[in-house]
């Protein structure tokens, strides 16, 4: 897990949030974990500030850069061509298979850093890599292996990248509120008392952001993690059943 500073995370926005309403211009970050990126927007809603995008190189990335954008920008030509921010690798390893590990190991053995590296998307025999557009040059030059297995690389448009199918499934429970403890028990199975363990040890996350109280109440589409269980999205709140409890699907990352 990567280590965090929230403190200097939300100095880094605040100085890039002064140069940007300063002088007008594009402004951007790093690429920031899904964490990092709840803590942004929050600040930034707090400022004032609803000039933004977050974007990986496609819709739904996990790790994306935060764009602050002035009005004269056409943001959709900007984030799909040579000038966006992001840029897409394409892997090519016929005949092997590699992990998510095997080649962010590769990359920071070439000596990027973390933050300059996007999403990893593998199947076998190919992939997609998003690094930073200020990256691609480097990467093309530097990146040639990972581990024993040879790579060959093409720089293509974000729009072309192979993404992997989303899995996911549905499931319909019902609960006696919308409370984050009686949700987490329902989702995962679990008794009230284990649900409310896990928010006690600071294990669950909703929406990215720690959460800690288990009389909270969750709202359609909100997205909840707990390490050990897994993650999913509370993708509909049906109504009451004819028992006064109330009927909610849960879309389930698998």
């Amino acid at each position: 897990m990567e280590q965090r500073d929230d403190g200097l995370l939300l100095r880094r926005l605040e100085d890039l949030l002064h140069r940007f309403q300063t002088r007008e211009r594009l402004e951007t970050t790093r690429f920031l974990t899904p964490e990092e990126q709840a803590r942004c927007l929050q600040h930034l809603r707090r400022a004032g500030e609803g000039r933004f995008r977050l974007w990986g190189g496609y819709e739904g990335a996990e790790r994306q850069v935060l764009c602050l954008i002035p009005d004269w920008l056409d943001t959709a030509a900007w984030e799909t061509g040579d000038e966006g921010p992001v840029a897409a690798v394409a892997l090519n390893f016929p005949g092997a298979e590699l992990s998510h590990r095997d080649v962010l190991g590769a990359l920071m053995a070439a000596g990027l850093k973390r933050e300059t590296v996007g999403d990893i998307l593998l199947s076998p025999g190919q992939g997609t890599l998003f690094v930073l557009r200020e990256n691609l040059g480097y990467v093309l030059s530097n990146l040639d292996r990972a581990g024993r297995v040879r790579l060959r690389l093409e720089a293509i448009p974000c729009a072309q990248a192979a993404l992997p199918e989303k899995k996911t499934a549905l499931e319909r429970c019902t609960v006696a509120s919308l409370r984050t403890d009686c949700v987490l028990a329902a989702a995962w199975r679990l008794s009230r008392e284990r649900a409310a363990e896990l928010l006690r040890q600071g294990l669950v996350q909703v929406d990215h952001l720690p959460a800690e109280k288990g009389d909270r109440l969750l709202s359609e589409g909100q997205t909840v993690s707990a390490r050990g269980q897994g993650k999913f999205r509370l993708a509909e709140v049906c109504g009451p059943t004819k028992k006064g409890r109330t009927a909610i699907i849960i879309e389930r990352y698998l």
